[in-house]
């Protein structure tokens, strides 16, 4: 099981949890098999809000996936266009189960050295469970 820490836009964060957003699309190729995505909301927000489990992560040129994944990414064409200018890929997380946490959670209450990615990092499951163990969560699936 590998686990990343997402840095997410709170905008973004809402669809997600809500079940209206069921990718995630992002520039950078994760380097391992990532499992589970804990998300955290980014600023003003500043909290993990709960975690996915991936179902899969496709690599393609933004325009196809803007053709194939328009409809459930929950981003606006000039939005999507203008974070992928310049990129050959876009790598699309497929979302299949979204756990929301009761409580959000301080990235410092989980590990007191622990920071906000500017992407995405990697986290030890030992952290994974304690974020999760700090909040009542409920799950659903997409």
């Amino acid at each position: 099981m590998t686990i990343a820490l997402l840095s997410i836009r709170p905008n973004y964060v809402n669809q997600i949890l809500s079940g209206q957003k069921t990718v995630e699309f992002r520039r950078t190729k994760f380097k391992r098999d990532v499992s589970h995505i804990l998300v955290y909301a980014s600023v003003p927000v500043k909290r993990l809000v709960g975690y996915f489990k991936v179902a899969d992560i496709y690599e393609m040129s933004p325009e196809q996936a803007w053709r194939d994944f328009m409809l459930v990414g929950g981003i606006d064409r000039q939005a999507f266009f203008d974070y992928y200018k310049g990129a050959k890929f876009a790598y699309v997380i497929s979302i299949a189960q979204v756990t929301k946490f009761e409580n959000e959670v301080l990235l410092t209450e989980v590990c007191k050295d622990l920071s906000a990615p500017q992407s995405y990092r990697y986290l030890p499951k030992e952290l994974f469970d304690k974020a999760k163990g700090m909040s009542v969560s409920c799950r659903f699936d997409c």
